[in-house]
């Protein structure tokens, strides 16, 4: 039965025993509307009132599959949806703003360094789950810088507290930085242009991880070399 009151409202409005209304956005000159729900039982036994919680988990698997972690600078590149399930709906969200609703979409970046790729993906079923991944796009360099400074020694990789990096050639260097996966300058030594050869970095205090030493310098550029900290 649909319950309706528009005169001599009085609250507190208790419903058959079942619940209270203390009061309405409405003022006092109408109730809203509520159903008056009566059970019945056909044994003689008395309810019991249980509170069922609704399953908000996703149902299905969703990850991020990509050729390479790392492309060079210019490269395009195609996310493919790694799932347990049929996918009705795509939502590709990029870091520099760039969206799609395709399957695999193809992108470029346009900067280099790290960027995240954000996937929401609903199956038939109305369900939906999200996933991201990080991905590194190479410095701009030359072909030839990259083969004239090639002969660069990171160790010991695992990594302690220190690690060493060792130049076959010396090299005019004006900075180096430690960057985490999400693109986190974690520590910066500045050497204003030092010629160096042979180099010791503190990293003491650094988390265990993956990391990037970015290498930089006006003749070389900006080189990176992965490394391992234990």
């Amino acid at each position: 039965k649909l319950l309706e009151k528009t005169v001599g409202v009085q609250y507190p409005f208790v419903a058959g025993g079942e619940f209270v209304i203390t009061g309405s956005e409405l003022g006092t000159t109408r109730y809203p509307y509520f159903y008056n729900i009566t059970i019945e039982k056909d044994y003689n036994c008395d309810p019991q009132r249980i509170f069922v919680e609704p399953d908000t988990t996703s149902s299905f698997d969703l990850g991020i599959d990509l050729a390479s972690d790392t492309i060079p600078f210019g490269e395009a590149f195609s996310p493919v949806a790694n799932s347990t399930a049929s996918i009705s709906n795509y939502l590709w969200q990029f870091s520099d703003g760039f969206t799609s609703l395709d399957a695999s979409p193809a992108h470029t970046f346009e900067e280099p360094g790290y960027h995240t790729i954000y996937l929401t993906a609903t199956i038939e079923e109305g369900c939906t789950n999200s996933a991201q991944q990080s991905i590194w796009v190479e410095p701009l360099s030359s072909l030839s810088d990259l083969n004239e400074f090639s002969g660069i020694k990171v160790f010991p990789n695992p990594a302690g507290q220190i690690v060493t990096l060792e130049f076959e050639t010396p090299l005019e260097v004006s900075s180096v930085s430690l960057i985490d996966l999400q693109g986190k300058e974690m520590r910066f030594w500045d050497f204003n242009e030092s010629l160096m050869s042979a180099q010791t970095f503190d990293l003491e205090e650094v988390s265990a991880g993956i990391y990037f030493l970015a290498i930089s310098g006006q003749r070389i550029g900006r080189i990176t070399k992965k490394i391992i900290v234990q």
